[in-house]
């Protein structure tokens, strides 16, 4: 029995999977039955709904009634994005009440997710490169990487959450742990299984789930010995919401297991808009760039650019991740002083064939905390705690 239904929920799951469910969607399923398909996309639901359709008939099934799906519901935790159930009658079709369906999920601070995904979705393969394209990428990468693997366990099930393309989850592979793979945009996602088969490391991934960082209802409390969030926070503009994703981050990963979380930095940004203030409007007025310095709340006014962002204090980050239940090990500077280098001294520095020296020097001053505020990107490395 076990087993049985162990194996029908991991088909759901693989079936759901493919219609690539963005959290925001009215989705139906006719002839839902006891609501196994249907339980199932609404665990990739965040504010949109799904809705059963059946003639429920005791007879062709046992145990079949509306009551069983919707308790059944409640037993997956699925209940509150259950819109409504239908029964047919005949031809006619009895309802419960309707639905109020946003066309539109708005993100905190007035973004809407769509601009966030579409965001992404027009990136595509270029956030596959971005890590390789230019110096600072390469060294944002190779920095994080190095102390990933310092910390990460030699066996086990690590969850890439906010994965991307799969850039950090082949590495992960590579090494021979199983890896689960989630992100908010379904191209990305889909780009991420590809890359998996054209590596040979599709055996290694248990699933590739597009999945909101807020909402990671589709996996069970403590199932991963590891986890990378590098990428959600970007996001967040909210306190709640970014309390939210900790707190479901905290939930999914084994106690003890170690935690890798991104974070961009608000110094960093107002370095940045004070060099190029016509790049990154509205922060080209003073009075905008102290707002943001304020809030650290950034939508770009130009569209098809990084928006919906969200720039944390240094001196907030470490507090934040222990409030939500995670003891800190270390907090990187991904970029670190490397920022300050123009292209000009990269390639002095790789005519000279001291390129790997310099990697090796920017991955040590990388720990350094007098410097962690102009690094463009940082990383927080953390264990989850026994208790909150």
């Amino acid at each position: 029995m076990w087993g049985s239904k162990v194996g029908n929920r991991r088909e759901r799951d693989r079936l759901v999977h493919l219609l690539q469910l963005t959290g925001d969607e009215l989705a139906l399923d006719v002839g839902c039955g006891r609501g196994l398909i249907l339980h199932g996309m609404a665990k990739r639901l965040r504010t949109g709904k799904a809705v059963g359709v059946d003639i429920w008939n005791a007879r062709d099934v046992s145990g079949n009634d509306p009551t069983v799906t919707k308790r059944n519901a409640a037993a997956e935790g699925v209940a509150d994005r259950i819109g409504w159930f239908a029964r047919v009658v005949g031809l006619r079709t009895v309802t419960g009440p309707a639905v109020n369906h946003p066309q539109h999920v708005k993100m905190p601070g007035g973004v809407q997710m769509h601009d966030v995904v579409q965001y992404y979705t027009g990136f595509g393969t270029r956030e596959w490169s971005r890590l390789d394209r230019d110096p600072w990428g390469r060294l944002e990468f190779v920095v994080n990487w190095h102390y990933i693997n310092h910390y990460l366990p030699t066996t086990g099930h690590i969850l890439d959450n906010g994965a991307g393309p799969g850039k950090y989850a082949m590495k992960l592979a590579e090494k021979g742990l199983r890896v689960t793979l989630a992100d908010l945009t379904p191209k990305l996602v889909e780009i991420a299984r590809q890359k998996a088969d054209e590596f040979g490391l599709s055996h290694q991934f248990v699933g590739f789930h597009v999945a909101n960082a807020c909402d990671l209802s589709l996996f069970d409390d403590e199932a991963f010995d590891a986890a990378l969030m590098l990428g959600p926070l970007y996001h967040l503009q909210q306190a709640d919401e970014r309390e939210r994703a900790v707190q479901e981050l905290y939930r999914v990963t084994k106690p003890g297991g170690h935690v890798f979380v991104a974070f961009r930095s608000r110094l960093n940004h107002t370095l940045t808009s004070l060099l190029h203030p016509e790049h990154w409007q509205p922060n080209n007025t003073l009075d905008e760039i102290n707002r943001f310095l304020e809030t650290g709340v950034f939508n770009h006014r130009d569209s098809g650019r990084f928006t919906g962002a969200y720039f944390f204090e240094i001196e907030a980050i470490k507090p934040f991740m222990e409030a939500n239940g995670f003891a800190s090990i270390d907090l990187i500077g991904s970029t670190n002083i490397g920022v300050a280098l123009n292209e000009a001294h990269w390639q002095y520095w790789w005519e000279k064939g001291e390129a790997d020296k310099l990697e090796q020097l920017l991955i040590q001053t990388a720990r350094d905390p007098y410097v962690l505020g102009m690094s463009s990107h940082l990383l927080y490395i953390g264990s989850k705690r026994t208790s909150l």
